[in-house]
Order: structure tokens, then sequence, then C-alpha cells
């Protein structure tokens, strides 16, 4: 699929049927992945949010067809500043943080720095104008990456309380259960 066909696939309305389809296409390797990348940066939103969509489930379903466009990725998180796409680049995030994650991402980001991701994520954290989706990826992605960084838990755990003093359900739900985590030192 050229590049063009893409951004006309993108033009219209997706449904899950047409996301799979696409995601069939990235997985034989005839739809490059990397210009989905590209269109989620698309001054269109409603564009640039169907292509995260579509990165974000080939990530999860596909890691041997994210891997390639993972450097790219982790390049462009901090410059993604449409709030549709911040939720579904934070959930493909929380999956390459998790201690769980694909065999093929840990080897991929073994000598990362995430300092820039960490930085940018605690920036989403704590904007007033940040979605609540993206709100509680950001705080499980800081929970995943406190090891890395000494300060994080103590910084995460204060902005936790400040945020469950006014929070809705999305907010409380996650972050008394991440509070749990942090108490535990898990």
């Amino acid at each position: 699929m050229t590049k063009a066909e893409l951004l006309k696939e993108l033009s219209t309305t997706l449904f899950i049927t047409k996301v799979q389809r696409l995601c069939a296409l990235a997985e034989s390797e005839r739809l490059a992945v990397n210009d989905l990348l590209d269109y989620s940066f698309y001054p269109q939103k409603e564009i640039a949010f169907r292509a995260a969509w579509v990165l974000e489930y080939i990530e999860l379903n596909f890691p041997q067809r994210f891997v390639p466009v993972l450097d790219h990725f982790l390049a462009g998180y901090q410059k993604q500043h449409k709030p549709s796409c911040q939720r579904h680049y934070t959930k493909i995030m929380m999956r390459l943080t998790e201690k769980s994650t694909s065999t093929i991402y840990q080897f991929n980001l073994r000598d990362y720095n995430f300092e820039t991701i960490v930085d940018t994520t605690f920036e989403w954290l704590i904007n007033p104008k940040t979605p609540i989706a993206v709100k509680v990826n950001c705080i499980e992605i800081l929970v995943n990456l406190r090891k890395q960084f000494d300060w994080i838990e103590e910084e995460l755990k204060a902005q936790i309380v400040f945020l469950l003093k006014d929070g809705g359900p999305a907010i409380q739900s996650r972050g008394k259960r991440m509070l749990k985590v942090l108490s535990r030192g898990l």
C-alpha cells in the first residue's frame, strides 16, 4: 500500500474490521508501519488519531513489525501534542515499559535511556488539559519506570495524591491501585 493509499484509508472512518485489515497488511509487509507513525503527526487530528490507533494495534498484535519503528516512535513520543494520539502513545509506552513486555522489546530497549520519556510523561500527567485517559496511562508508565530513576517514586506519589483529591472514577481506581504498588515496592 502506498503512502497516498494509506492516507485515503485514514481519511475515512475506521471500524475495528478496517483496523484489523490494515494490521494484516502491515503484518504481511504490504503497509509500511513507518508511514503510520508519520501519519500519527498529521495536521488533521482525525487522520492522526486513526493512524495512532492502527499503530497501537500493530504494536500489541505484531511486535515484530513494530520493532523496526521503535527508535522512531521513542524519538517522536515527546513531540506528540494531540491528546487523542497521546492516549495511544501512552498505551504503547505502558506495554513497552512493563516488566512482562515482549522479549523482542526487552532486547531492543535494554540500553535505552528513558529520561526524555519520563520528563514528557510527567509533563502530560501534570498538565491540567491532558485528558484523564492519558493521565492514568502516564501514572502506569511512571510506575513501570520508577526503578530507573530514584526521584520518580516520591514525585509520582505526590502527584497521584493530588489527582485523587478531585479526580473522577478513572483516576481514583488507577491512582489507588498504583499507590498500593508503590507502597509495596513491587
